[in-house]
């Protein structure tokens, strides 16, 4: 009959067998929405975008970096001349941890800068933010392999910083 779908059972440790249907039952087809569930707000113009810890890193030339090395953290707004803005220079949490609002749509670039102004590391890639989205990393240039750690980070009990002030400590 058109549209009754039966369910087979073969059992490949007994190849001699013969696949059976005893237990078949009818299918109904099921109904597939044509839109997934999806935090992303077109209207916004904001996401938001947190670092767990600025100097946990799996990149050998960072080896030994110390938290209290980063002073802070540039976000920076990218263009497709190679030319960039610095939107927000923030200082990390005790814990190295940052959350801010970013623009949303816009390829942004991320800077760890050492207290005599040198950059320490940058992002290689630019990262882009979804209106209403809420970006996370575990760190600067860490294998997307790693789990971050079960814990709470400091900047992400505050509200998130918003761009357009001055250097601002995260909480």
């Amino acid at each position: 009959a058109e549209g009754l779908w039966a369910v087979s059972i073969a059992d490949p440790y007994a190849p001699k067998r013969k696949a059976t249907s005893d237990f078949a039952a009818v299918a109904e087809p099921s109904f597939q929405s044509d839109a997934l569930p999806s935090i992303v707000k077109p209207e916004m113009s904001l996401g938001y975008l947190f670092v767990i810890d600025v100097a946990r890193t799996d990149d050998p030339a960072l080896r030994g970096l110390d938290r209290k090395d980063i002073a802070q953290l540039k976000v920076l707004q990218l263009d497709r001349s190679g030319s960039e803005k610095t939107l927000a220079t923030i200082v990390p949490a005790s814990d190295g941890s940052i959350y801010l609002e970013a623009p949303a749509d816009t390829p942004l670039g991320l800077e760890m800068v050492d207290q005599q102004g040198r950059v320490l590391a940058r992002t290689q890639t630019p990262i882009w933010i979804r209106p209403n989205e809420r970006r996370g990393c575990i760190g600067c240039h860490v294998s997307p392999a790693y789990a971050p750690p079960n814990i709470r980070p400091e900047a992400l009990v505050q509200e998130p910083y918003r761009l357009g002030t001055e250097i601002e400590v995260s909480p």
